[in-house]
């Protein structure tokens, strides 16, 4: 899981998110089982949460998911 903190028309909008892909500009969040669509530029972080936090942190997949 992720908090996702995103620019949504001005103001912060923080996602829990159980699922995210990074694609062509854009970001998809899952979180309480809806989906959200935004531009990757309106993200402001992106931060892994619960047990398995120090492996996502340290994978460089998960780094260059972020930077693409």
């Amino acid at each position: 899981m992720f908090v996702v903190s995103i620019i949504d028309d001005g103001d912060e909008r923080n996602f829990v998110a159980t699922d995210l892909r990074v694609d062509h500009g854009d970001i998809l969040i899952e979180a309480g089982g809806v989906r959200h669509l935004f531009r990757l530029a309106d993200v402001i972080d992106i931060v892994p949460i619960g047990k398995e936090r120090a492996e996502i942190a340290r994978s460089p997949a998960f780094r260059c998911r972020l930077v693409s």
